[in-house]
């Protein structure tokens, strides 16, 4: 199959789309608070940003490459698996979160918040410290967002929030 004249933005766009739905649903069902509901909203929005990576590091031999933190696979399995891996965990961590009960299923949050921060945390602080004009951020071939403006974004969207879920995932598991 060809996979040339695919729409990738409206395949992530759907994947997202359907994500939102079920974890609006799990808002509106659990009612989590403040705090779970902004780190549920990390881990998802981490989901939503690799959405479309996992099928398409196997089948389109033009894709520009997967890169999260220090995660950088080759294209082809290695993205499939790297960001096929990723995709899960921010959804499964997203959706635990998102129940806000307490138990032995927060230190699979409280894990993935704490990966999330190592790595992309790490990589970002990196960079911030070193030549901040690596913190561009690049949505698909279309859209760079310039490192002025993307490092607080980052720090804001994919730092902060699973800082914070290091501290409160962890005191819900218990």
């Amino acid at each position: 199959m060809n996979f040339a004249g695919f729409n990738w933005v409206a395949y992530g766009l759907t994947i997202i789309a359907v994500l939102l739905a079920g974890w609006s649903f799990m808002l509106w069902r659990f009612r989590p608070g403040f705090a779970a509901g902004t780190i549920s909203l990390a881990h998802l929005s981490v989901a939503g940003f690799g959405a479309d990576a996992p099928l398409r590091g196997l089948v389109d031999p033009h894709y520009i490459g997967y890169r999260f933190g220090y995660l950088a696979p080759a294209a082809g399995v290695q993205t499939t698996l790297i960001a096929g891996c990723v995709f899960a965990s921010a959804v499964i961590a997203a959706f635990i979160i998102s129940r806000n009960k307490r138990g032995p299923a927060m230190w699979v949050a409280a894990a993935t918040s704490a990966f999330f921060t190592l790595n992309f945390g790490g990589a970002w602080l990196e960079s911030t410290l070193g030549d901040i004009s690596d913190n561009t951020m690049q949505l698909g071939e279309y859209l760079t967002i310039p490192a002025l403006i993307a490092t607080p974004i980052m720090f804001v969207l994919f730092v902060l929030p699973f800082l914070a879920g290091v501290g409160w995932a962890p005191q819900r598991a218990k």
